[in-house]
C-alpha cells in the first residue's frame, strides 16, 4: 500500500526508499527494546545492520514514538520510552563507530576494575571472592552502582530458607529496583513471581544469576499493579510469603487462584500465542509469550517452565491494556539452547493450556 501511493504522489529516490523503510520496520524498535535482551552485543549489530544508518535511526526512532503516542499512554508509558531510548543509543553507537566497542574479554576486565573501585575500603580479599563467585553476565551487566548493595546482601552466609532483599527507586520512572537472595532451587523463579503478585507488585523485567556456590542473585524491575508508590509494608508482605513459600508452608497456587476470584478475569477475545526463536541468541532460546492479561500471568509462565525443567536468564515484560507480551531467555537444565522439539512441542501445549482464558 505503501509502495502505490509513493507511486500516485510522484515520489522516488531516496525519500520513498525511507518511507518504505519506515513502514517495514516501525516495530522494531518497540518490540526489540521490550522483548529481547538490549546487553547482546549480537542484537545490537543486527538491529544496526537492519538500520543501515544514523538518519535511518533517528527517522525510525521518531515514527516510533508518534506512532506509540497516537496509540495511547499504555503504548508509551516512561518504562517503555526508556527501552526504547536505551536501543537506540546502543544502535547509534555501532552506527557511528562501526563497532561494538571492547572485546568480552576487555570488558570483562574493565567491569572488575570498576566493580573493584566501588568497593573500595571493603576487604579486599572478601571482594575478590565476590568477584570469582558471580557468573560472567552479572559482572557485564549490572549497574556498578547496585554492586555495592548485592555485596552486602551476599556477605554473610545465606541459610537454606533465609530471604534477604533490597529494594530503591530505579533510574527508570515509575519503577523499582529489587534484588532477592536466597538459597537456589527449582522453580524460585516462579515463587518469587507469584509471592510479588499477591503483595500487589508487577514484574518489568528480571535478570536471574546463580553463584558459584548455589546463592541465587535475581534481580528485577518492579511497578505497583495499582498505584505508583510502594511503601515498606508491602516489600514486608512479599517477604514474608516468599518465605513460607520457600518452607512449604504456603501454596502459591492455591493462594494466587483465591486471589484471581476477586478480580475481572482475562479477555476472552485475546489469543494465547507462543513463538520459540533458537536464534535471537547464541546461548539461550527466546520464548515468547502474548495472553490476555491476568493476576499471576507471570506467575503460571514460570511455574510451567520450572516444571519442565528450564531455567529463565532474563525475561521482559510488556501490557498493550488487557494483552501481555512476554520474552523469556531459557536454557535446559544442562545449560543449553532448548533444540529438542519435541520438548518444545511439550511446553508450547503446556502454556497454551495454562494460559487459556
Amino acid at each position: 500500500m505503501a509502495g502505490n501511493t509513493l507511486d500516485h504522489m510522484g515520489l522516488a529516490g531516496p525519500t520513498a526508499d525511507l518511507v518504505r523503510f519506515l513502514v517495514a520496520e516501525h516495530l522494531l524498535l518497540s518490540d526489540t527494546a521490550t522483548r529481547r535482551d538490549l546487553d547482546d552485543e549480537r542484537l545490537i549489530v543486527g538491529v544496526a545492520d537492519r538500520v543501515g544508518d544514523p538518519g535511518r535511526l533517528a527517522a525510525l526512532y521518531l515514527l516510533t514514538m508518534a506512532d506509540a503516542e497516537s496509540t495511547g499512554p499504555l503504548a508509551w508509558t516512561p518504562w517503555r520510552a526508556t527501552l526504547v531510548r536505551e536501543l537506540v543509543a546502543k544502535v547509534r553507537h555501532v552506527l557511528e563507530r562501526d563497532d561494538v566497542g571492547w572485546g568480552t574479554a576487555e570488558r570483562l576486565t574493565a567491569r572488575a576494575e570498576g566493580i573493584r573501585a566501588s568497593l573500595a575500603g571493603e576487604d579486599p580479599v572478601a571482594v575478590e571472592r565476590f568477584l570469582l563467585r558471580m557468573p560472567r553476565g552479572y559482572v557485564l551487566s549490572v549497574p556498578i552502582d547496585r554492586v555495592r548493595i548485592h555485596h552486602r546482601l551476599l556477605a554473610p552466609a545465606v541459610g537454606r530458607h533465609e530471604v534477604r532483599t533490597h529494594a530503591t527507586e530505579a533510574s527508570r520512572p515509575a519503577a523499582y529496583d529489587l534484588a532477592v537472595v536466597a538459597a537456589d532451587r527449582p522453580g524460585l523463579l516462579s515463587m518469587i513471581a507469584g509471592a510479588l503478585s499477591l503483595a500487589g507488585l508487577s514484574i518489568l523485567t528480571a535478570q536471574v544469576f546463580t553463584t558459584d556456590d548455589g546463592v541465587a542473585v535475581d534481580l528485577f524491575e518492579i511497578e505497583g499493579a495499582f498505584e505508583p508508590e510502594v511503601g515498606e509494608e508491602r516489600w514486608r508482605e512479599f517477604r514474608t510469603t516468599l518465605r513460607k513459600a520457600i518452607e512449604g508452608r504456603l501454596s502459591l497456587d492455591h493462594r494466587v487462584r483465591e486471589k484471581r476470584r476477586h478480580y475481572p478475569g482475562p479477555q476472552a477475545d485475546v489469543p494465547v500465542r507462543v513463538e520459540v526463536d533458537n536464534e535471537a541468541s547464541d546461548f539461550f532460546t527466546v520464548i515468547e509469550v502474548g495472553a490476555p492479561d491476568r493476576l499471576g500471568l507471570l506467575f503460571d509462565i514460570t511455574r510451567t517452565f520450572a516444571e519442565l525443567q528450564l531455567d529463565v536468564h532474563l525475561a521482559k515484560v510488556a501490557t498493550f491494556g488487557g494483552r501481555v507480551v512476554d520474552a523469556f531467555y531459557v536454557r535446559d537444565d544442562l545449560g543449553r539452547r532448548v533444540d529438542d522439539l519435541e520438548r518444545l512441542r511439550e511446553l508450547e501445549d503446556a502454556l497454551r493450556g495454562r494460559l487459556a482464558p
